[in-house]
């Protein structure tokens, strides 16, 4: 996605990785936070400290399948995301057709097709780990709200790897 900005170029912000340049006339700003929804609230706060404002905030990553018709790749827009208390709206991107559906924002990799089922029975169509947080900053903040998901593990899969114990206190993944 950065690679089609023109004159690309570092910020520094407290964060793991951050980079801006111009997409079709527009300053974009983009970061990189590590994993979970106190790493992603924190990038998007300090977007808006750099930016000043915004004019809108996105998502953008992978999810597991909810919904057992999904397939690795498929590219999911949030019509919503929620952390199964609260509920976030999100808006409609422009571009080609795509899947949307409520998404489920968990504390943890959902692993096995029996916790996926059990979400899935919410109304979500996937689940990830930092969009119910974008949403509610960015709710905080009066910006529209864009959620979009790359579908990575499919309903029916159990990891036999536990995920999570790569993760680093700060959020990135140690590998």
């Amino acid at each position: 996605w950065v690679a089609c900005w023109q004159n690309v170029r570092p910020v520094n912000l407290p964060v793991h990785w951050a980079r801006t340049g111009l997409r079709q006339g527009h300053e974009m700003l983009a970061i990189a936070n590590g994993i979970g929804q106190q790493q992603a609230a924190a990038a998007v706060k300090a977007a808006l400290e750099a930016a000043g404002a915004l004019a809108a905030v996105w998502s953008i990553g992978t999810a597991g399948a909810l919904d057992p018709r999904l397939r690795i790749a498929d590219v999911i827009a949030a019509t919503e995301v929620t952390d199964g208390a609260q509920n976030w709206q999100a808006n409609a991107p422009a571009g080609p057709a795509v899947r949307r559906g409520l998404v489920r924002t968990s504390q943890h990799i959902a692993r096995t097709s029996v916790e996926k089922a059990n979400l899935r029975a919410t109304g979500a169509i996937i689940v990830e780990m930092e969009g119910a947080a974008v949403g509610r900053v960015a709710s905080e903040m009066a910006v529209p709200f864009y959620c979009v998901r790359g579908v990575s593990d499919v309903a029916n899969e159990t990891f036999c790897i536990d995920f999570e114990s790569f993760f680093m206190p700060q959020g990135p993944l140690n590998v």
